[in-house]
């Protein structure tokens, strides 16, 4: 039987995006209170700029050195992406970082899309992407970093985006592709991304 892909890159398929693991429980330090930030760079997450402890701590997790900007970052399953933005990304889940907010992704009030997942309003391209495995309903839901999601305020899950994605698959788990977000790669046992831009790059696997 083919090794099952971690949730992380079965997703950056989904969403056609780059990420890392995230199944790690790495923490980090947060900015609140914050602290003097880095003198030459500015990274925002959850709308709180990090400080150079922090900032230092996540680009360990990253594996790459984050660019300045204003990110938004799920704790619950890892996702991550830049402000107003859909999911670009996937980090270690249960960093130290500030709350994320219900209008991290541009919408917030239930007008744009109507799904949120662990309190995000999710973008549209979120919720495209997700269409890939079946009918997306307005709602609220969570989703772990395990690939178990479920109905807000309950525990129980009512499906897998894991098994969902391999149950969608016509070409098994080997793949070879280009995205926006870098280049994605797999054998069935080992998983990787590439950005050519920056030269980041991660393995995943045996």
């Amino acid at each position: 039987m083919p090794r099952a892909l971690p949730l992380s890159l079965v997703l950056a398929l989904v969403f056609g995006t780059a990420c890392s693991d995230a199944s790690s429980t790495t923490t980090t330090s947060s900015s609140t209170p914050m602290q003097k930030p880095a003198d030459t760079r500015h990274v925002i997450v959850n709308a709180t700029e990090l400080d150079v402890q922090a900032l230092g701590a996540l680009d360990q997790v990253a594996r790459t050195r984050v660019p300045d900007g204003d990110y938004w970052y799920d704790a619950r399953c890892g996702a991550c992406g830049a402000k107003g933005g859909p999911t670009a990304a996937f980090l270690p889940t249960n960093l130290a970082l500030a709350p994320m907010k219900a209008d991290a992704s541009g919408g917030g009030s239930g007008r744009t899309t109507g799904v949120f997942v662990n309190g995000r309003e999710l973008h549209l391209a979120d919720v495209q992407a997700l269409s890939r495995l079946g009918a997306i309903l307005p709602g609220r839901y969570w989703l772990d970093a395990n690939g178990n999601w479920g109905v807000e305020g309950t525990d129980v899950p009512l499906g897998n985006l894991v098994q969902a994605a391999s149950a969608v698959s016509p070409t098994g788990p080997g793949y070879n592709r280009s995205t926006p977000g870098g280049h994605l790669m797999s054998d069935g046992q080992t998983s990787g991304w590439f950005d050519p831009k920056t030269g980041a790059s991660v393995l995943v696997g045996g």
